[in-house]
């Protein structure tokens, strides 16, 4: 499980890195107000994102202390063994199930955004929504090709 933590975590920093240079690269190159505040959320989101990385790279999640319990648990190997094959298995049922909602969420906002573009006359606005929606697209293929 640490390994899988160490993945995700250098998964979301580098994701995350990827979006604040966006932000800054895309926050440099306009001029306009509206499109630097834009720029300025994907920047929250990169620092979000690098965060939440090494938070799972250094701290891991539930299976981690799950591990950790049973280690120090009374329960004979069979017994911690047996608990964990049925845990995993059940884990592994509601991540699928949080993959494809999460996926279908990011293409649903991508959607939205790049169609809310194609509807603007404002260029800085049309440029925001497609930028928004590229990223949600992206956000989504990474649900759905995850290594």
């Amino acid at each position: 499980q640490a390994e899988k933590d160490y993945e995700k975590g250098i998964s979301y920093i580098i994701s995350g890195s990827l979006a604040l240079a966006g932000g800054l690269i895309g926050e440099s190159v306009t001029n306009d107000n509206l499109e630097k505040a834009t720029y300025t959320v994907f920047q929250t989101i990169g620092v979000a994102s690098i965060g939440f990385g090494a938070y799972a790279w250094k701290v891991g999640d539930e299976d981690r202390d799950i591990y950790l319990s049973l280690s120090k648990s009374r329960l004979s190997p069979e017994e911690r063994i047996h608990f964990l094959k049925i845990y995993k298995f059940q884990k592994k049922e509601t991540e699928k199930k949080e993959k494809n909602i999460k996926a279908i969420t990011h293409i649903l906002i991508a959607a939205l955004n790049i169609y809310n573009g194609t509807q603007q006359k404002n260029d800085s606005i049309k440029n925001g929504l497609y930028f928004i929606g590229g990223i949600n697209l992206l956000a989504s293929a990474s649900y759905t090709f995850e290594f």
